[in-house]
Parts: C-alpha cells; sequence; structure tokens
C-alpha cells in the first residue's frame, strides 16, 4: 500500500503550500473528531442493539466485526475526500477471498489497523491487553470477540486454531504495539506461539 502525499502538486506555489498546510492540520483534526464522534455513536445505539438482539456469540461478534469493517471504509474514503491521504492498493483481489490464513505485520501508524480490517473479509484481531482496560476502545473489542494478547499460550493457541478452522483469518503485529522506525523490532509471546 501505498500514501502518496498530495501536497506534492502545492509545493511551487508558497501561498498554496501554506493554505495546503493549515488546511491538512485542520482536516486531520477534523478526521480525528470524526473517529472518535462515530466510535462513541456506535457504542451507544449499533454495537449495544447487535449485543442484545442476537443470542449467538459467535453472530454477535461476526455482525459487530462487519459493522468495523464499513465504517472504517467510509472513513478511509473521507480521509481521501479531505484530501488527507490517498491508499492505492494492489493485488488484493487474491487476499479479499483468503480463509484461515495469519496476516502478520508491522504497526508503523494508528491507520494500519483501519486500512487492513477494511480491506479484508473475516478478520480477527489480537490486540494489546490494554485495549481491554481502555474506556473508549474496550467496548468495541470486547463487542467484536478480538484476541488479547496476554492469556495463557495453551488457551491463545487454542482459541487462534479454531478460528483459523473456521475459516476466519486473524491479524497479528508481533511487537504487540505500533513500529519504532529505524529501530529494531521486538516481538510478543502471541506471535511466538505460532512458530514451530
Amino acid at each position: 500500500m501505498e500514501y502518496p502525499l498530495r501536497a506534492e502538486r502545492f509545493d511551487s506555489f508558497p501561498p498554496l503550500k501554506k493554505a495546503n498546510f493549515y488546511w491538512r492540520i485542520f482536516a486531520t483534526g477534523l478526521g480525528f473528531t470524526l473517529f472518535g464522534t462515530g466510535g462513541l455513536l456506535l457504542c451507544a445505539t449499533v454495537f449495544p442493539a447487535i449485543i442484545l438482539t442476537g443470542k449467538n456469540a459467535d453472530i454477535r461478534s461476526h455482525r459487530v466485526r462487519l459493522v468495523i469493517r464499513f465504517t472504517f471504509k467510509v472513513f478511509l474514503r473521507i480521509l481521501d475526500f479531505l484530501g488527507i491521504l490517498h491508499i492505492e492498493s494492489k493485488n488484493l483481489d487474491e487476499l479479499m477471498e483468503m480463509k484461515g490464513k495469519l496476516v502478520i505485520c508491522n504497526h508503523p501508524s494508528l491507520l494500519d489497523v483501519v486500512i487492513i480490517i477494511s480491506r479484508l473479509k473475516n478478520i480477527q484481531c489480537v490486540v494489546n491487553n490494554k485495549l481491554w482496560k481502555n474506556f473508549f476502545v474496550g467496548f468495541i473489542v470486547r463487542a467484536a470477540g478480538y484476541i488479547r494478547n496476554d492469556i495463557p499460550p495453551e488457551v491463545f493457541l487454542e482459541r487462534c486454531t479454531s478460528l483459523l478452522a473456521k475459516g476466519e483469518n486473524i491479524i497479528i503485529f508481533p511487537e504487540g504495539t505500533r513500529s519504532i522506525p529505524g529501530q529494531a523490532l521486538k516481538f510478543q509471546r502471541g506471535f511466538a506461539n505460532f512458530m514451530p
């Protein structure tokens, strides 16, 4: 995936370059505000409705993940419309239909998860245990049925194996947090549980 900066077209004319800089600051703030507000609205309305109306836990969490995927798609289109970013992806067709696969990648920005979940079906995430305690995100990751990275290795492996057998795909960020450019990668235990 490439993230070409649209600001390049303004570089030759300083007043437009400066105006574009201020617009990007405003638009980025607007993007974060929309993300937070949208998350709160979903937590107050859609997710509780899914949880209260579904009897089967697997079906409930699947529906929550579908809403998350759709919401992330809309959010990225808004960011594109505002000129904050433009995403170009290649060869995604074969990934769209994959089932029962591990998706292992680094995590250099906050948008990595948003982009991946918006583009791939049947995605389960291994998430940092701190998110379970987070006031804003905790309800969402629990409702989606995501996997904590601090559960005992045997339980973690059993849960992941079961999900993969059902055709779910699992995304793992081996570092357990965002990557720091220029620094060596430090893998967490969750990823190592899958290694022979």
